[in-house]
């Protein structure tokens, strides 16, 4: 359920139901939390996301950490018809955790 966090932000989980990274049969999962922002004005959304593992299989099995996306996003239509246009940046580390 959308969280109202003030300043026009809301928060949200979303869970990736899709595998986000798929590398032949391997697999790494996340459980995401994003904070958007959009400008009634522009039209432009900004988008903050933390990504979470929450588990892989194969080469990627025992791997965890987290990471980032900020950007933005904006829909046009131009000559090439309607579409998304937008920028991500990603930062983060994952790596395999020892137990």
């Amino acid at each position: 359920m959308p969280e109202d966090v003030g300043d026009g932000n809301v928060t949200f989980a979303l869970f990736h139901r899709c595998w986000f990274l798929r590398q032949g049969r391997f697999t790494l999962r996340t459980c995401d939390t994003v904070t958007v922002r959009a400008d009634p004005r522009t039209g432009v959304v900004v988008m903050a996301v933390e990504y979470p593992v929450v588990d892989g299989t194969g080469r990627f099995a025992g791997y965890g950490g987290t990471f980032r996306s900020q950007g933005w996003a904006k829909a046009v239509e131009d000559g090439n018809g309607p579409h998304t246009v937008g920028v991500a940046r990603f930062e983060g580390q994952i790596c395999r955790t020892w137990t």
